[in-house]
């Protein structure tokens, strides 16, 4: 019986020992997993923060290519000619490439009218093609140019030409353009301006403080 209440405390300390030693080798492989997943998740913040570095390069090594190089078209009118009662006025308008690469697919409609200054809020400055015209699509290299006459669709009268001198009514042109760039990207422009007197009585283009957007 001695022997055998020995044995059994021999191998209690043994199981004891053997847990005891258990549970320090299971703590240290926890702490050596929760410092594993510790490292991980700097390891990981770390790469998506350079991942997000490295797209912000590459964005402004794009913009630095694409920005001074890209098309860029802008609308200059003349002074509205023939005013004369009876008379159609007209404005020649130019689209102009002042970029450093052509203007592909390049189409603008402009509208010309008589409102009030400023513009109601509610004028429809919409412009649509004739049914039976085609878009003027087509290319403008740097510098080139695609020239417009917008005209009034109705001929001036004696009360048009007073309320034009009396600044009751302005002329305006107004439109819309699209054209994509050498790098492939879709451009859009609206444009605005109003006509006034200028110092040497002539009918000259302002720009519009509204209804002016490009991309």
């Amino acid at each position: 019986m001695a022997f055998s209440a020995v044995g059994t405390l021999v191998l209690t300390v043994v199981l004891a020992l053997s847990t005891v030693a258990l549970w320090k080798e299971t703590k240290r492989l926890a702490v050596g997993a929760e410092s594993q997943a510790t490292d991980f998740k700097k390891s990981l913040k770390a790469t998506r923060r350079n991942a997000a570095a490295a797209r912000r390069q590459a964005k402004i090594a794009k913009d630095t290519l694409e920005i001074p190089n890209r098309a860029y078209l802008i609308v200059n009118p003349s002074e509205v000619r023939d005013m004369s009662v009876g008379a159609k006025p007209h404005v020649d308008v130019e689209i102009r490439n002042i970029g450093k690469t052509p203007a592909y697919k390049a189409s603008t409609v402009v509208g010309i009218g008589l409102q009030p200054f400023p513009l109601p809020e509610d004028a429809d400055l919409n412009v649509e093609y004739p049914p039976d015209e085609f878009p003027n699509v087509q290319v403008i290299a740097p510098e080139k140019k695609l020239n417009l006459t917008p005209t009034l669709s109705i001929p001036l009268t004696v009360d048009h030409v007073a309320g034009i001198s009396a600044g009751a009514v302005h002329f305006y042109i107004y439109g819309r353009g699209s054209y994509a760039d050498a790098f492939g990207h879709p451009r859009k422009f609206t444009f605005c301006y109003v006509f006034r007197r200028n110092k040497k009585g002539v009918l000259a283009p302002f720009l519009y403080h509204d209804h002016n957007d490009a991309d």
